[in-house]
This record gives C-alpha cells, structure tokens and sequence, in this order.
C-alpha cells in the first residue's frame, strides 16, 4: 500500500485470484475506486503484485508482479510501457521465489531513477520518462545497478534525499546473533559501502 504525493489516493497492491495479481486505486475524497489494474501471470509462478510506489511528482504509477513491470500514467491511467526481466532461476516452481522476481521498487527523488530489489540481491536501475544523456525513457541502466553476494535476505530498498545513492536493508541469522545489514549504493560512483546492526528484530519501512 502507498498513498500519492499529495495524498489523495491510495494504491492497494493485491492479488485477484492464483494467477492474475490486481493494484486498485482509492480516492479518500470520494471514497470510489478510480482505476482497477490486473495483470495476468506470465506462468512464471507469482501471482501478487509485489510491489508498488507512485513517482515523486504523482504522474506516474509503477507496479511489478514476479517478472512483469508496468508503469501507468495517473492522468488517465494508461499503460506507458511494460517489460520482464528474463534472467530466471530453476528455484522458481518450488519456493515462488525466483532470483529475478521483484521484491521492492522506488523511485528517486529527483524523477530520474527507478530502483528495483530482487530475490537474487541485485538491485536494478531505470531511467524514467525524464531521459537522461545517452539513455531513453524507462531502459535499464546496467553500469548504475549492483549484484550483492549477500547471504542475508534483501528486505527493502530507498533513495537518499539527493537521488545519488541507494540504502538497501539485509535481514537474517548469523551464528550469535539475529543481524542486519545496512549497505549504501552511490550510483554515480559505483561504490558500496556496508556497516552491521544488531537487535532482536529489524523493522523496514
């Protein structure tokens, strides 16, 4: 769930049934659903829409299911665009958790970047509508994503207030400890640094 910018709406992320996941939009004016979003599984397996946020000026609207993306204009609610991401895993049938399914998405502050958290640990980067030098709108940017070989679970990813770097969050067990790590991703530098918390849980939000 994650409400708009400027707090008029409110974008639920569900499933509708085992095999097509749903995104409805709820007005807290007129207390209507405004737009109603399904999209069918692709067979690989996942059926919720696993994440969702809204960009930072409101205009747009990005969801993943598994390995589909979509991306939707709130003027209108028309599909901008939509893609996969095939580098699949041989786990998936077996545990839904496919090393390229996503599990967390944000956009940046700046309106540059979409991030996207996987199962595998990698952490990809897109450009958005705003089209920056050498890239088009809504493509992958490989030498701005990272793969961590992490053996602790990816729980969250967001941007820094000035959009250059990614803070990711790691949770799991250790041999003396329930621990998390922290890491911070600078996109335009390509560097990553890491530092341990410790605690009896570790919450994301």
């Amino acid at each position: 769930i994650v409400f708009s910018p400027d707090d008029s709406q409110i974008a639920i992320a569900s499933n509708y049934n085992f095999s097509v996941g749903q995104a409805r939009i709820w007005d807290r004016i007129s207390h209507y659903t405004v737009a109603d979003f399904r999209i069918e599984s692709n067979g690989m397996f996942y059926e919720k829409i696993n994440a969702i946020d809204y960009s930072k000026d409101g205009y747009f609207l990005a969801l993943a299911q598994g390995n589909q993306f979509a991306i939707y204009d709130t003027t209108n609610w028309d599909l901008v665009t939509s893609f996969t991401n095939d580098n699949t895993s041989e786990d998936c049938e077996n545990n839904h958790r496919c090393s390229n399914y996503a599990k967390d998405l944000e956009f940046s502050n700046n309106g540059l970047y979409l991030a996207v958290s996987h199962f595998n640990s990698s952490i990809e980067v897109f450009s958005t509508n705003i089209v920056c030098l050498d890239c088009s709108s809504w493509e992958l940017l490989p030498e701005k994503s990272i793969y961590v070989g992490e053996k602790f679970e990816l729980e969250g990813i967001t941007f820094s207030p000035d959009s250059t770097s990614i803070i990711s969050l790691w949770e799991g067990e250790d041999y003396y400890c329930y621990c998390g790590k922290i890491k911070i991703f600078d996109i335009h530098n390509n560097t990553l640094i890491s530092f341990d918390i410790n605690g009896e849980g570790i919450l994301w939000d």
